[in-house]
């Protein structure tokens, strides 16, 4: 447990460096993962994956905030199709919305600073 504490630190620690000391690959690591976000060949899972990054990044960096959000205005119709099929898979068969709508949420929330 104290090792993988540990790595969750060093984890924050990089991600805070990487953020401060080296905006520009941060800028393009927020982008990287809108882009997979947006990509049709990617899974759900992976998509996932991506949202709770940026959710965690503007959670813990919360100066970085308008920097996350400018790399979310380059989300396209593909992720919004993503979420349409999920609403309509929901109304047609009694289904939850599920994550990618729970972490959109959060995500959008945090970089309109309210306080999650």
């Amino acid at each position: 447990a104290t090792e993988a504490a540990a790595t969750a630190k060093t984890t924050d620690a990089d991600l805070q460096a990487l953020a401060q000391c080296h905006s520009e690959a941060y800028a393009t690591l927020l982008h990287a993962l809108v882009g997979t976000l947006n990509a049709q060949d990617t899974n759900q899972r992976h998509k996932t994956d991506c949202l709770m990054v940026l959710m965690n990044c503007a959670k813990m960096l919360p100066d970085t905030r308008p920097t996350i959000l400018g790399a979310l205005r380059g989300l396209d119709k593909n992720w919004e199709q993503v979420l349409t099929d999920k609403e309509q898979g929901r109304d047609l068969y009694g289904t939850t919305l599920g994550r990618l709508h729970e972490y959109m949420l959060v995500l959008l929330s945090r970089v309109c600073d309210h306080a999650l």
